[in-house]
């Protein structure tokens, strides 16, 4: 004799639903009736199933345990410094992960598995701390973040790239005259004047750690 025991099951990586069926003794039929909402054809690792599993009046209960090791991953200590500006970080030392033996206990019913816990750990290599530099001097206006931000309102006429059998190395933003502009990064202005392209007032900025221009063109 036996009678059915609904049960929930979480989908880890590599799952399947035919495998899964596989391992719980059901019938992928079942599995889609008892998850009527779910599409059997696109689970996700973390969802959760309802499953109807068939258990006997008289159940053979087994114990297992398996050995593993495992990795330990390391923190990240920060200590702070003027030689760095605010936002930036570098690694002063590199961390270095532990290791631990894990002993796993798998139980199973009627040679399925029911559930699966943690006996013991036992660490093997204490993870070593990585020491990290956080700065902490203001950074003056002129000194690039590496972030761009968007140097007026209007429409991108060219981009970055190969213009007209040239290597365009800039963005040309069209707007009206009288238009207020602002510098994308911090950097030094290398150009402001009348200059010979498309009959536009040219403004060039240039940052100082990499060679790009941006060209503000005003219509």
């Amino acid at each position: 004799m036996q009678n059915d025991q609904v049960k929930k099951y979480i989908v880890r990586e590599g799952d399947t639903i035919s495998g899964i069926a596989a391992d719980l003794g059901v019938k992928t039929g079942d599995i889609q009736k008892a998850n009527p909402g779910i599409s059997i054809d696109s689970i996700s690792i973390g969802q959760e199933l309802s499953l109807v599993v068939p258990r006997c009046m008289i159940n053979v209960k087994q114990t297992e345990y398996k050995t593993s090791e495992e990795k330990i991953p390391f923190e990240i200590k920060y200590e702070d410094t003027q030689e760095l500006y605010k936002g930036d970080s570098k690694v002063k030392t590199g961390g270095v992960e532990g290791r631990k033996l894990v002993k796993t206990e798998m139980v199973s019913i009627n040679g399925i598995l029911e559930e699966t816990n943690v006996a013991s750990e036992s660490v093997l290599e204490t993870p070593k701390a990585e020491v990290a530099l956080r700065g902490t001097k203001v950074r003056p206006r002129t000194v690039a973040t590496g972030m761009f931000a968007n140097p007026s309102r209007g429409s991108l006429n060219s981009r970055f790239g190969e213009r007209w059998s040239r290597q365009h190395t800039g963005i040309d933003i069209g707007v009206p005259r009288g238009t207020p502009n602002r510098a994308s990064d911090g950097g030094i202005v290398i150009f402001a004047g009348w200059a010979v392209v498309m009959a536009s007032w040219l403004l060039s900025t240039t940052r100082t750690d990499i060679p790009l221009i941006m060209r503000i063109m005003i219509q």
